[in-house]
């Protein structure tokens, strides 16, 4: 396999190589991104801040054109595209509980996965306290998950299963047949 680690240059740089050198030759099984602009920004002038939003962008331009390059080369079908942030924040810190720092985007696009889920928060109104509850745990769990691999029983990270299509034969892997 490939092991590109681009160390810290921008995004829009990482961004084309990722393309040029990992998704355009078709050897990638794995594609691991850590954009830090968003977070960086909001560390430095605040979350919401005019920096921030452009920062937003930034990424939002780069995820799309990561997507563009996974359709013209046929392996956006069969991709599993997991977008996330590992925390909230509220003015340039984060670590508080409150509904600022605690509620994190977790946006699955992929195979067997139900386009028109929502994933339930406790901060959607009307909330009647059965809220799915999504970690960032999770996100390494279902990604493992859609690989085909079984959880190590310690994992603290669940599988994500709400998100697959019932009828579609998801990737669910169970851990062992009393699971």
């Amino acid at each position: 396999g490939i092991n590109a680690e681009y160390g810290d240059p921008n995004a829009t740089d990482v961004t084309r190589r990722i393309i040029s050198d990992v998704i355009s030759t078709g050897k990638a099984q794995v594609i691991y991104l850590h954009f830090d602009d968003v977070d960086h920004a909001g560390h430095t002038y605040g979350w919401g801040s005019d920096e921030w939003y452009k920062a937003v962008m930034l990424i939002d331009k780069c995820v799309g054109q990561i997507i563009d390059a996974l359709v013209n080369y046929n392996m956006f079908d069969q991709s599993l595209l997991i977008l996330t942030a590992d925390h909230g924040g509220n003015a340039t810190d984060h670590g508080g509980t409150d509904i600022f720092n605690m509620p994190v985007p977790w946006v699955v696009v992929g195979p067997q996965v139900n386009a028109d889920f929502h994933i339930p928060s406790p901060a959607d109104p009307g909330d009647d306290g059965s809220a799915l509850n999504v970690r960032s745990l999770d996100t390494a769990a279902t990604a493992i998950n859609a690989l085909g691999y079984k959880l190590p029983r310690l994992w603290i990270g669940r599988v994500v299963s709400e998100i697959y299509n019932p009828t579609s034969g998801s990737v669910l892997v169970k851990l062992s047949d009393d699971d």
